[in-house]
This record gives structure tokens, C-alpha cells and sequence, in this order.
């Protein structure tokens, strides 16, 4: 699923009796600690527990369900297992940055992968452009009698790609309501520690998987070696959602290969050999334009809810949309076109989110080539084999002193972090370690969730 789609789950489950509504352990197997705090926007349940229309409030971004759902004291403990590949990427210059925001500030509070600490969280009165004005969320870590302080800053009332964190404040302004303590273990670390009793049998634990965890990669790079620039893939994601605006998961697989579909028409006026355009001239031959017409009229006539605002009125419109699309991506060669159609195309993130509405564009998920703010590692087979056996062994003794309550996966595909040429059998290895715990565990796979490409 959508990482911060695991709150409706979370507290769907505590309504139900399934889990207890507050003081829950975590334990968050993850590359990134998705602790950055959400936005105080109209209808989110400050500080107490949510009713169900305003769970849709707090599944804002990827990175701040974990603080989010501590702020309704369903939380009372994290504990973050990081992978060896993060913790050896530890300390070497441009390669560890696990990022909840931007670079910057997160190198002023994140020493993350080095040690445990108290979160402290609570809310803030900005009274600048810089602070941010009115009330907003403020967290604050403390280790070792030493303490640091950040606010959330918005100019918008609406969540969106461009927040970001302040510069830190003083601790005074951040009124504090409540705290959890966050544990970093690596593998070997948290195997030990679970040992020794760090985990208590009277603990109520969650466990929470995201699938990047086994490796973080990006999309854009398979589409750089081919000199596809971000300002095409911007571009082509301008032609697609003007075009095709599926509404569900199912439609987005539809609309996937309706797509690579039209580029396969499109390749077939192409030298496959060639690293030239397909096409150059501003009007396409008649061949390529009959075959890319016949998509359009199957797809019309069997798939009309895939395009946007497909009326009447507005059948006259999708020509000119469609052959616009058509001839931007004449514009790549045959290669390009085949790592397009391999890279493969979705929507920008779930429609339970409380966002924007999701855009249709190519699959390349929130991170752009040579991104500073992220960690990557490209795993072997043979590392990931490893690692799902250590995660097998942690989650195994956890539950020998407690059985786990709850446990979500991520696959992050959205966000383009999970390598994908190994997402099956990492799902697969994760699958089997809750199958050997109960072999009949109820396994519910959200319907929003991306189809494995």
C-alpha cells in the first residue's frame, strides 16, 4: 500500500477492537523514518483521537504518518530497524542523507541512524514569513540533556510539495503535548537488544514494512542513460493527465497499457537501431497516424472512463489531445520509447491521500536524477536473501515474547524507491515470514494499492 495509507488501516483495526487505541509499539522496518510532522489544516483532529471522515485529514505525505498517529497517543514507543546498507552509508560524504524534508534542515535534526532519543511533539504560533503565521505542528528531539526544536511552515493551507521544514526555533515556542521514545537498532543490533528484553511482553506491537527498505533506487536514471531529460518527462506527464484520468487502481492499469500501447504503434515507424526520432516533422505519416487513431477509438469505445471528462460535448476536444500526445513522443527514438514503455506509467500517488488529485504520468516516482536528499543502494539477490532472513529472525523473536497485533507493507512503488526488478521477491519473502508466524493470517491488499508492473 501507500505508506500513509497505513493510518486507515491502524485505526480502522483500533475501532474494531483488534488493537488497543493507544499505547501501541512500533516497530518501523524502514530506510526512512517517516517522522516529519503533518500540517494543522482544517479538519485535522488536533492532538485526540479521529473520527472517520478525519483520518482523511491526517494521510497527508509519505513521510509523517508515524508522527501523525503518536500525536493521538496511539503510539507510545518506535522503534526504527534501519538496513545495514543505510548504516554502512553512514558518515560517507553525499551518500547518507535519510531525508524527511529538505537536506539541510534534516542534517540540523538527524543524527537518526546514530543513536535513540525522545520525540517530543506539540504546536507552534508563527508570527513571520519565515516562522510561518498561525498555529502549526513543532517537534522536538532530545538526547543526551541536549535539545533542538522545528516547526512545520506553510504558506498554503493545503499540504503540497513545496513544504518545508523551518529553521530550527527555540524550544520554548514548541508547546509541547506529548512525547514517545524512538529506538535505532540496525539488524544485528535490534536482534540483541530484543534478546536482552528490550521488547516487554506486556507491549502491544505493530509492525510496519516498507519495501524500500531492502534498496532505494530511481526511476529517472534508467531514463537518463537514454538521454531523457526531466523537463521531457515533465512534459510528457503535461500530455497524459490532460488526457487519461483514471479513477481507481484498475483503471490505472488500464490506462498503463493504453499507453504502451500507443507507444508500440509508434515504434513501428521507427528504426529500432536508430537513436534518432522516430519522427520529425511536424505533421505524422498517414500509417502511424490510421494505427495510433485505432487505439484511440478501442480505447474510447471500451475503456471511455480512463479519459478525463469524456462527454458529449467534449468528444470533438480528444483529437487534437490525442494526436498532440501522439506526436511528443514521435519526438523520442525507438530506444527511448522502449525504456518509456518499460519505466511504465501511473498515477502520482493514491487517491485516499488528502493531497491534490493524482496525476497520470510516466512511473518515475518524487525524486529527480542526482537527487541530494536521498540515500541509494542497488541490492544483490543474494543481500536481499540475507536481510529477509535477519528481518525473519527479528520479527519471529518479537513475536515469541509478544504475538504482533498488526502488520503493514509499503511497496513505495509510487514514490519510485523500491528496486523493481526485485519487488516480487521481496513481497513474496516478506508474505512467507507472516504466513511461517499464522498461516491463517488475513492478508488485505488495499484497492488503491499500485499493480506490481
Amino acid at each position: 500500500m501507500h505508506s500513509i495509507v497505513v493510518l486507515q488501516y491502524w485505526f480502522e483495526a483500533a475501532e474494531e477492537g483488534l488493537i488497543p487505541k493507544e499505547g501501541n509499539t512500533l516497530v518501523h522496518i524502514d530506510a526512512h523514518s517517516d517522522l516529519a510532522p503533518a500540517v494543522l489544516i482544517e479538519g485535522f483532529p488536533k492532538f485526540k483521537w479521529p473520527t472517520k471522515k478525519q483520518v482523511k485529514y491526517m494521510m497527508q505525505e509519505n513521510d509523517n504518518f508515524i508522527q501523525v498517529a503518536a500525536t493521538t497517543r496511539f503510539l507510545k514507543r518506535l522503534i526504527w530497524i534501519v538496513p545495514t546498507w543505510l548504516k554502512k552509508l553512514e558518515g560517507q560524504p553525499g551518500k547518507s542523507q535519510e531525508i524527511d524534508s529538505t537536506a539541510e534542515n534534516e542534517r540540523k535534526i538527524n543524527s537518526l541512524l546514530k543513536s535513540s532519543f525522545i520525540l517530543h511533539y506539540g504546536h507552534f504560533q508563527g508570527h513571520s514569513k519565515k516562522e510561518g503565521f498561525g498555529k502549526q505542528m513543532c517537534f522536538c528531539r532530545e538526547e543526551n540533556d541536549s535539545e533542538v526544536c522545528l516547526a512545520m511552515n506553510r504558506e498554503n493551507d493545503q499540504p503540497s510539495d513545496e513544504m518545508e521544514y523551518n529553521p530550527l526555533i527555540e524550544i520554548k515556542k514548541c508547546t509541547k503535548v506529548g512525547s514517545f521514545p524512538v529506538d535505532v537498532w540496525d539488524e544485528n543490533t535490534a536482534l540483541k537488544r530484543i534478546q536482552n528484553g528490550r521488547i516487554e511482553e506486556d507491549e502491544h506491537i505493530i509492525v510496519d514494512i516498507d519495501e524500500d527498505y531492502w534498496g532505494v533506487e530511481s526511476p529517472y536514471e534508467a531514463l537518463v542513460k537514454y538521454s531523457i531529460t526531466q523537463k521531457q518527462i515533465d512534459l510528457l506527464g503535461d500530455h497524459l493527465s490532460f488526457l487519461l484520468c483514471p479513477k481507481n487502481s484498475q483503471q490505472e492499469r488500464m490506462a498503463d497499457r493504453l499507453v504502451r500501447d500507443l507507444i508500440s504503434v509508434i515504434q513501428k515507424g521507427c528504426q529500432s537501431s536508430s537513436n534518432v526520432h522516430c519522427h520529425r516533422k511536424k505533421k505524422i505519416d498517414a500509417s502511424m497516424e490510421t494505427g495510433t487513431n485505432n487505439v484511440l477509438s478501442l480505447y474510447l469505445r471500451n475503456q471511455k472512463n480512463l479519459f478525463c471528462d469524456v462527454k458529449k460535448s467534449d468528444i470533438l476536444k480528444f483529437p487534437s489531445l490525442w494526436n498532440a500526445t501522439v506526436r511528443f513522443l514521435a519526438r523520442f527514438s525507438f530506444k527511448q520509447l522502449e525504456i518509456l514503455k518499460k519505466t511504465g506509467f501511473c498515477m502520482t500517488h493514491s487517491w485516499k491521500t488528502f493531497n491534490s488529485t493524482p496525476e497520470f504520468q510516466c512511473c518515475v516516482g518524487l525524486n529527480p536524477p542526482n537527487s541530494p536528499i536521498l540515500s541509494y543502494h542497488t541490492p544483490t539477490v543474494l543481500e536481499i536473501t540475507s536481510s529477509l532472513w535477519q528481518v525473519k529472525s527479528i520479527i519471529s523473536q518479537i513475536n515469541h515474547i509478544k504475538p504482533v497485533s498488526l502488520a503493514t507493507v509499503a511497496r513505495s512503488i509510487r514514490d519510485g524507491y523500491t528496486p523493481r526488478k526485485y519487488l516480487r521477491y521481496i513481497e513474496s519473502g516478506i508474505t512467507e515470514i507472516f504466513r511461517g508466524l499464522d498461516p491463517l493470517a488475513h492478508i488485505i491488499f488495499d484497492e488503491g494499492l499500485l499493480q506490481l508492473l
